[in-house]
């Protein structure tokens, strides 16, 4: 077949271009929802999430209304977890915030929104009550720390400051700076 239409050349020629273009413009708008999909890994509701130590004892048991596996940041994002920590057998916390991001190798948790961390025995920390808005939670060191504005309560008394180190196997806190407090009577 021969074609001598110079016409007939560019009307084909544009049919081809216009298939290609509407071909090219389709995968195009559904790369977004492809590449969102792909992005999400698992999803699981009510669910809880365990870490032994070396010697199979768990140290933490995490519970969250809803977990999310966001694969392109290997993480699990979790929403409203209660956290209860033991960096050894006879301490136990309890952290509670709006969200956290748990990594695959689970050596840290960061938390993020209303964060507050208490001791779950009475007589460690003498109750105290740390609330802050970002806390990582080192678990192979048994360390939380925030650079953000913290308050720490405990009975009727009340110290805040900026930044807090808490060894949590030893029951101990440290704000980094600008400490105020209030002691009532």
């Amino acid at each position: 077949m021969k074609f001598s239409d110079p016409l007939l050349m560019v009307s084909l020629m544009a049919v081809a271009v216009g298939t290609w273009w509407l071909a090219h413009s389709a995968h195009q708008a559904s790369t977004p929802a492809a590449a969102l999909a792909a992005e999400r890994g698992y999803y699981l509701k009510e669910a809880t999430f365990l870490q032994t130590d070396d010697q199979g004892r768990v140290m933490l048991t995490a519970h969250t209304v809803h977990a999310e596996q966001l694969t392109a940041r290997d993480m699990v994002q979790l929403t409203h977890p209660d956290i209860v920590f033991s960096p050894q057998a006879h301490s136990q916390w309890l952290i509670t915030a709006t969200t956290g991001l748990l990594p695959p190798a689970l050596g840290h948790l960061n938390l993020e929104g209303d964060v507050r961390l208490h001791a779950l025995e009475a007589k460690s920390a003498t109750g105290a009550v740390v609330q802050t808005e970002h806390l990582r939670l080192d678990m192979d060191h048994s360390m939380a720390s925030t650079d953000d504005p913290v308050t720490i309560h405990f009975a009727k008394q009340q110290l805040s400051g900026q930044g807090l180190r808490a060894d949590l196997k030893h029951d101990t806190f440290q704000l980094e700076s600008k400490v105020n407090g209030t002691f009532i009577r």
